[in-house]
């Protein structure tokens, strides 16, 4: 009864804990938003369609195929706000998801490798060591590297492995341990869940460097042939079936390797930024999970002071008095192995192993995802961390104890479990107090709680109603990607428009929209040389125009959205005053609707001008979303050259009646254009040739899927049958 008691008090924590958090940080009902991530939550069917295909239509347009991965969970969230569920609940109820998964896959994993061996390992009477789960498990969720580097980074690609890490690691572990693949399957379908977790390549291979390690520690731990054979298949199986139910963004990101590796950037620049973020993790920050943002005044002055740096030191010195016990347990070797690869990782090109982390960088592409190694790795040393956190608060509460009775007899009285909830109190409760107040994104400098002010949604609603597929661009131009607004809730972060706004938004400085945005930041004076990664050659540019109106027409900019709600100084943007005047003087641009603090001008763009178009013949079209267009030539009576205002890439493919058409180029620097010999009526279709894998996948995900319900489903009847059949005799 004691045993089930204790259970319960644990599960009381494990869900308790995350439920008072999530209700200090939602208790106004605002969104959690800013950062690289923007507004996700604002709307979340305009979200799903930026996620759901293989090119996302902002900026101009640009490949997608990172973003596949959040299909099915952003899916599952439209369907709830389909039926009026608030954006902030289901982002509370997000957040809350994966703090109680995060937390119950940890404890339940300290339980099974290191409860389960005590007995048997140790001789030790002490029924503290029994609390090591659910202090593993508070630590791992209110730990410095958690509040700043999973939480704190706003990061949909940090949380969800937060809680898929653990989750599936318990899972395999258990099919292992208990020889049943039906644990294997429940793992794949969790990561099937989490797929969000799959957006940063590094948490690809941060999953299988954990689950490799594992299967080579349970191979050379386990002396008899059938069972190495059966880590040996049921390894092999799991990882295959995971790659299939996984193929919807596997297969299109293979088949476009080299877009994928383009993506990484350039290796020089790459080491730069390698060397430059390794200096701030050495050994003295990464061993105490800390991060520079601690000590730079974003949370507050507090932790320059002498307490504060005490108790971070309390987490390695908590390492130090694990040693003795957890030494003596069989999955000592393989935390040790995990924490001193991912600690490796960590430390960068710091010594006394940069020189080899930094050969593996420059020889491995695929190493570039790690060029912030403390950022994409550090949640696995975090998860190797825990038992050595837990075990040694609790032999370091056993010294205190034992010292302060020798020492005194005014606290005689005081116990190892009283110490060792100092200690945790100390570590995930003082230490990490933004974590518990909701400022552990930004600190006491920025707020991370926003919400969007009502006139957003009443100038999208008109805009949509005078739109029907021509893009709006956002004023004053931003020369860079971030912004700070004036609303009551402020928001700070990349430029928001593409989740505000349904119409396809041009609004900041992206990589792929160089070759015609420089051109834009140049005439409005705002160019800055080199922001954002090099900048390409526009001296010649065929997208420059005598005046505005000319270079909006060739983007097909309909609306200008100007914002009078932005901090321009934040952006180093024109003020919104400057950017008026400028367009008071520009011809075939005026005026026409204002919805509190934002200006709507509309853009006379010629009638023959539209996201499909030639000058030579009648071209109509329609788009069926943003990787297929169908459109109808009328009356061609001559070779002609078909438009398409979309960034330019070799995956957009035409066809007509059915025939692909090569001619493929490039038109005002930036769009692509087709000639086209043939004459009369007729119709064809653009498409963007990686949706095509990503329909490939889809279907061998789907199948994947169904092999594993139907395994899973055999297998549980066959157990059933098999008891039954054992009751029965």
């Amino acid at each position: 009864m004691k045993l089930n008691l204790s259970k319960l008090k644990d599960l009381l924590l494990l869900i308790g804990i995350p439920i008072t958090l999530v209700f200090f940080w939602f208790r106004k009902g605002l969104i959690f938003a800013g950062g690289e991530e923007g507004i996700p939550f604002y709307n979340l069917d305009k979200s799903y369609q930026l996620f759901a295909f293989s090119w996302r239509d902002y900026s101009g347009g640009i490949a997608a195929t990172t973003d596949l991965a959040r299909i099915p969970f952003f899916w599952g969230l439209k369907m709830l706000s389909s039926i009026s569920i608030p954006g902030f609940v289901l982002q509370a109820m997000t957040f809350l998801l994966l703090m109680i998964v995060g937390m119950i896959s940890i404890y339940w994993l300290l339980k099974i490798t290191i409860v389960d061996e005590l007995p048997t390992a140790l001789n030790l009477k002490q029924k503290i060591y029994n609390h090591i789960p659910i202090i593993g498990a508070i630590f791992y969720l209110l730990n410095p590297y958690s509040m700043v580097q999973v939480w704190g980074r706003g990061l949909y690609n940090q949380f969800f492995p937060f809680a898929l890490l653990p989750l599936f690691l318990v899972l395999f572990v258990m099919g292992i341990k208990r020889k049943n693949f039906i644990y294997g399957f429940m793992a794949l379908v969790s990561s099937l869940i989490l797929s969000v977790s799959f957006g940063q390549p590094s948490y690809i291979i941060s999953l299988w460097l954990i689950i490799i390690i594992y299967v080579i520690f349970s191979f050379f731990n386990t002396p008899k042939l059938q069972e190495r054979i059966f880590i040996t298949f049921y390894s092999f199986t799991v990882f295959i079936l995971w790659f299939l139910m996984h193929s919807w963004w596997i297969w299109p990101m293979f088949k476009t390797i080299g877009e994928t590796t383009h993506m990484l950037g350039d290796l020089e620049y790459n080491i730069g930024s390698l060397k430059g973020i390794s200096r701030e993790s050495t050994l003295p920050v990464v061993i105490r999970l800390v991060h520079k943002f601690m000590f730079a005044g974003i949370y507050g002055n507090s932790y320059l002071s002498f307490p504060f740096k005490f108790i971070s030191w309390l987490i390695p010195l908590s390492l130090i008095f694990s040693i003795s016990i957890f030494k003596k347990l069989k999955h000592f070797k393989f935390y040790l192995f995990l924490f001193l690869v991912s600690l490796f990782i960590v430390m960068g090109t710091n010594m006394p192993f940069g020189f080899v982390f930094l050969w593996l960088f420059k020889k491995v592409s695929i190493f570039q995802v790690f060029r912030n190694p403390y950022e994409k790795m550090g949640l696995v040393l975090m998860i190797a961390y825990v038992p050595f956190f837990a075990i040694g608060a609790i032999k370091l509460s056993i010294k205190i104890q034992e010292y302060v009775k020798t020492k005194t007899h005014l606290l005689k009285r005081l116990t190892a479990t009283q110490i060792v909830a100092v200690v945790v109190f100390l570590v995930s409760g003082v230490y990490v107090w933004p974590m518990w107040t909701g400022q552990f994104a930004g600190g006491i400098k920025m707020d991370p709680w926003t919400k969007v002010p009502a006139y957003y949604k009443d100038a999208d609603d008109w805009l949509s109603n005078n739109n029907q597929d021509s893009r709006i661009i956002q004023m004053p131009l931003n020369p860079g990607e971030g912004v700070l607004t004036k609303w009551d809730y402020p928001y700070q972060g990349i430029e928001p428009s593409e989740f505000i706004f349904s119409n396809s938004s041009i609004s900041r400085n992206v990589t792929i929209n160089k070759l015609y945005y420089n051109v834009l930041l140049e005439r409005f004076g705002v160019l800055q040389k080199n922001a954002f990664g090099p900048d390409p050659d526009i001296s010649q540019s065929e997208f420059r125009g005598i005046n505005l109106y000319e270079e909006l027409v060739r983007l097909d900019v309909k609306f200008i959205v100007l914002h009078r709600d932005f901090d321009e100084k934040f952006s180093q943007m024109k003020t919104a005053e400057e950017t008026v005047q400028y367009l008071a003087k520009q011809k075939n641009i005026q005026k026409v609707k204002t919805f509190d603090s934002l200006d709507i001008y509309e853009v006379k763009l010629p009638k023959e001008v539209a996201h499909i178009y030639s000058s030579d013949v009648e071209i109509t079209y329609e788009k069926i979303n943003p990787v297929f267009y169908t459109f109808k030539v009328k009356n061609a009576n001559t070779i002609f050259r078909l438009i398409f205002l979309e960034s330019y890439n070799q995956a957009w493919e035409l066809f007509v009646d059915g025939k692909k058409i090569d001619t493929h180029s490039t038109v005002f620097s930036y769009a692509n254009s087709w000639t086209i010999d043939k004459q009369g009526n007729y119709i064809g279709y653009i498409k963007y040739k990686t949706q095509d894998y990503v329909e490939e996948g889809k279907r061998i995900s789907i199948m994947a899927v169904i092999a594993v319900l139907l395994m899973t489903t055999a297998l549980v009847l066959g157990g059933l049958i098999q008891k039954f059949r054992y009751e029965k005799h």
